[in-house]
C-alpha cells in the first residue's frame, strides 16, 4: 500500500492578493518526504476573483516530481484555462 502524506499550502477557500509574476505566500514552505518516496506531487486549483472578469481558472492540475538528491531543484508548470503557475522544488 502506498504511504501518502497531504499538506495543504493554502486553504481552499482563502483568498490572497498576488499580482502577475509574484510569489504566493504558503502556510507551509517545508514539506518532509518520507525516505522511501519515489515522487512527491504537487497539485493546484487557483482562480482570480477580481470584479473585471470574475472567476477566471489561473491554474487546475497536478505536477509530479521525481525525488532528487539533497541540494537539487527542479521545476514544473501547471496550466489553467487563464492562465499558469511555476512550481519550485528544492529537496533538502
Amino acid at each position: 500500500m502506498a504511504n501518502i502524506q497531504e499538506y495543504a499550502a493554502v486553504k481552499q477557500s482563502q483568498r490572497i492578493e498576488v499580482r502577475p509574476g509574484e510569489f504566493i505566500p504558503l502556510s507551509r514552505s517545508d514539506v518532509n518526504v518520507p525516505e522511501e518516496a519515489k515522487e512527491m506531487e504537487i497539485e493546484a486549483y487557483l482562480m482570480d476573483y477580481d470584479s473585471v472578469s470574475p472567476d477566471d481558472e489561473i491554474a487546475n492540475g497536478k505536477a509530479i516530481f521525481l525525488v532528487k538528491a539533497s541540494g537539487e531543484s527542479d521545476k514544473k508548470t501547471i496550466t489553467g484555462k487563464y492562465g499558469s503557475i511555476e512550481v519550485n522544488v528544492l529537496w533538502g
